[in-house]
């Protein structure tokens, strides 16, 4: 097996940073870019201690990130090979890039986590129907661009191999899209993903 920038699909957007995925075996692989500055901990409230959980082996390809256990820290510099232990928070002090294997079940839970820390709506004054336009975009954003795109034309009633020609990608990277779909709403089907679509008006939106 193997990936690269160019083949692997965007799973995560959030906080600046930018994470390509694929599952390979009990594995999740991750080639990921953030900014410098990016601080990811509002997104894992929620988790033990409100920290990651999940353990990380990786290597910094370019950039400098701290990682803040309960009591000690550590720097993990461009050149390292790391293992991060469950109970971390990493901060990226420079423009960081770097490749990540994670075991599959950790990872999914620590997800999920985030993912609803992504969507969750914040409450301000304004009308209801200014409230629900929040939810709905909130909602939308916790799925890549790309992935809104692919879950519009699921609703549609296409098939992979039509979603593949009409987005000109790989019918394997259409299939990753919506499995990544489905595990970040948490839904068990197409149909599903149709229904959620619908309601938030992704239906009809033209690509890109």
């Amino acid at each position: 097996m193997r990936g690269s920038r160019q083949d692997l699909p965007v799973a995560l957007e959030g906080a600046g940073g930018l994470s390509r995925q694929a599952e390979w075996g009990d594995l999740n692989v991750a080639l990921e870019t953030y900014p410098a500055g990016t601080d990811p901990s509002p997104l894992l409230r929620g988790l033990p201690d409100d920290r990651c959980q999940c353990p990380h082996w990786g290597y910094v390809l370019k950039g400098r990130l701290r990682v803040t256990y309960r009591g000690r820290e550590e720097t993990v510099n461009a050149g390292d090979a790391y293992y991060l232990a469950p109970g971390h928070v990493p901060f990226y002090e420079e423009e960081t890039e770097l490749v990540e294997f994670s075991p599959r079940g950790e990872y999914q839970t620590m997800l999920e986590v985030v993912a609803g820390n992504l969507a969750a709506p914040r409450a301000r004054p304004g009308s209801g129907e200014q409230l629900e336009r929040e939810r709905r975009r909130r909602s939308v954003a916790i799925l890549t661009r790309r992935q809104n795109e692919v879950a519009a034309l699921v609703a549609g009633g296409l098939t992979n191999h039509q979603i593949a020609a009409a987005l000109a990608i790989a019918e394997r990277t259409a299939e990753t899209h919506v499995e990544h779909i489905l595990r970040k709403l948490g839904l068990a089907s197409r149909t599903q993903v149709a229904t959620w679509a619908l309601e938030r008006g992704l239906v009809g939106r033209p690509p890109g």
